[in-house]
């Protein structure tokens, strides 16, 4: 997803499933599931070491799980479980390559485990190019399981992936009619009919999102598509509630960019400053505020806020914009 530019805080977290297995992004990604819930259409364990790898995934001691499932796995390789779990253990061991290998060959053992399906496409979708194959191999797996929210999800990501953006508005949907309750999912869409011209769209499904979201990283998410669409005040709206969870300087400078855009300078203003209060050094607060200076005709203070915009940031970050913007005002070429 093409998600970053001046509204931009992050993409969207955790919207590919795959690798812990079948419970969807959390909507805080700071605290995750445990990792002991496991997917249904593996359970029971087929054996006494593949209950004890997945134990230990539980447990989040993936080298262990990945000794005890490679012992499993020698000792029945035509088992697609332990299979599947040491490529669980691989995958969050950030051996990919190895992990790949070992879902290909739970896929091999039994077409209809699910699981697999979801975290080899999750990690075809995370490789450059990995889109066709994941698209296909999700299609191959929906004739088993026409309604799984993960394998629609995956599906949609392929396709977006892939440039074929029209079906990929339809793959959300779908996902999201076959009872997604992913607030994620919903703001992906939104940015799809965004990318697509679907404006208006976009706006009323961003803004039903905007009624339940509560997570500060989701809201800036939120106000980077909002800021996007045009809809300022709404972008603002989104940071409100960000800023009275989590107060950080980059919310307020956020949201100091679209009230400017909303034609509130005063609102601006106060928003930049309370960055430079809460931080002294963040120099995008120190930029944005001298911009404003500069456009409501405070030359002095304007210069002394880009000043320390190219002070703290040099030739990084807004750095050069500063520079430039501090030549233009003092009347230098640069």
């Amino acid at each position: 997803m093409n998600q970053r530019d001046v509204f931009a805080l992050l993409s969207v977290v955790g919207l590919v499933f795959g690798c812990a297995g079948a419970a969807p992004p959390p909507d805080d990604p700071t605290n995750p599931p445990p990792l002991d819930d496991p997917p249904g259409d593996v359970v029971p364990a087929s054996s006494a070491l593949v209950k004890e790898g997945m134990d230990a995934i539980g447990a989040g001691d993936f080298a262990k799980a990945k000794q005890v499932l490679e012992r499993a796995h020698a000792e029945n390789p035509k088992d697609p479980q332990a299979a599947y779990y040491l490529g669980v253990a691989q995958d969050n061991l950030g051996d990919g390559a190895a992990a790949k290998l070992s879902y290909q060959k739970a896929l091999t053992l039994d077409p209809k485990l699910i699981e697999a399906t979801v975290n080899l496409s999750a990690l075809l979708l995370e490789a450059e190019g990995g889109g066709a194959e994941a698209l296909a191999l999700v299609d191959k797996a929906l004739a088993h399981a026409p309604r799984d929210v993960r394998l629609l999800t995956n599906r949609a990501l392929a396709l977006e992936a892939t440039g074929d953006m029209g079906k990929a508005v339809d793959a959300y949907k779908q996902a999201i009619a076959a009872g997604s309750d992913s607030l994620e999912l919903r703001i992906a869409l939104g940015q799809l009919l965004a990318q697509t011209g679907k404006k208006e769209d976009a706006k009323g499904i961003l803004r039903e999102v905007l009624a339940s979201a509560t997570q500060p990283e989701m809201l800036a998410s939120m106000a980077d598509a909002f800021g996007r669409l045009g809809a300022f005040a709404d972008c603002v709206a989104a940071l409100d509630k960000a800023i009275a969870k989590d107060e950080k300087p980059v919310l307020y400078v956020r949201r100091g960019v679209c009230r400017h855009e909303a034609k509130d300078d005063p609102g601006a203003q106060a928003d930049y400053e309370k960055a430079v209060q809460l931080d002294p050094k963040f120099s995008p607060a120190y930029f944005y505020l001298g911009q404003h200076l500069r456009k409501v005709g405070k030359k002095k203070e304007a210069i002394a806020a880009l000043q320390k915009a190219v002070e703290l940031a040099g030739d990084q970050g807004v750095g050069p914009a500063a520079q430039k913007a501090l030549a233009d005002l003092q009347g230098k070429k640069k």
